[in-house]
């Protein structure tokens, strides 16, 4: 698969994270949405990281899961 594949691949499981929120399952949520993330800084993808971001900026209520921890991690150590 090409590079823009993958990224279309990304972009599709933020989709399906923000579904999941949607529907009340916010550690799924968080944890497709970890995923995609760690992909998106594999690529190399800006694109993916903000998307990732306002994901993040969209659910200020969420609770601290482990897995909104992971994604907190890893979203402040993304500088692209």
């Amino acid at each position: 698969m090409s590079s823009s594949h993958d990224k279309q691949r990304v972009l599709l499981h933020l989709y399906l994270a923000i579904r999941d929120l949607r529907a009340g399952d916010t550690d799924e949520a968080f944890r497709t949405a970890n995923g995609a993330l760690a992909e998106g800084i594999r690529l190399r993808s800006g694109k993916i990281v903000d998307k990732a971001r306002r994901f993040r900026s969209a659910c200020t209520g969420a609770h601290r899961s482990a897995a909104v921890r992971k994604f907190d991690d890893l979203i402040h150590s993304s500088y692209l």
